[in-house]
């Protein structure tokens, strides 16, 4: 992860082995194997938008999103999937044998296109919480 990004995003002083990051991209460093990375944030579903920390363990359900589940598991809002991260929640860890990449034609990837300005953010929390 870039020093510019994890500032930018408040997470200064969060750091992912590189060789964990390399493999992350795809690569297959031979140093990566009995490694671990622990998040930064917990990942949950739209629903929790509008909790409070509190009320996230008081559900009866915990709306997390799962490294295990397919990417059309997580619930979406007008055919986009929303992933709310929460600073200070359960913290997860996963090993370099958890992130490899089983077979060569799939290629994971995660990219930000842009942020989002502030009336597309409040249009998104409105869809959001008229779906809840």
């Amino acid at each position: 992860m870039s020093q510019n990004l994890r500032d930018g995003y408040g997470m200064t002083g969060y750091y992912a082995d590189a060789a964990l990051v390399r493999l992350a991209h795809g690569e297959y460093p031979d140093d990566c194997w009995g490694k671990s990375c622990t998040t930064y944030f917990m990942e949950c579903d739209y629903k929790s938008t509008f909790c409070t920390r509190e009320e996230l363990g008081k559900k009866n359900m915990l709306p997390l999103i799962w490294g295990e589940m397919p990417p059309d598991h997580i619930p979406s809002v007008d055919d986009y999937a929303v992933i709310v991260l929460w600073e200070n929640g359960i913290s997860r860890s996963f090993s370099g044998e958890f992130m490899a990449v089983d077979h060569p034609a799939l290629k994971p990837y995660v990219k930000i296109e842009k942020e989002l300005t502030a009336s597309e953010y409040d249009a998104w929390l409105k869809k959001i919480k008229d779906k809840c």
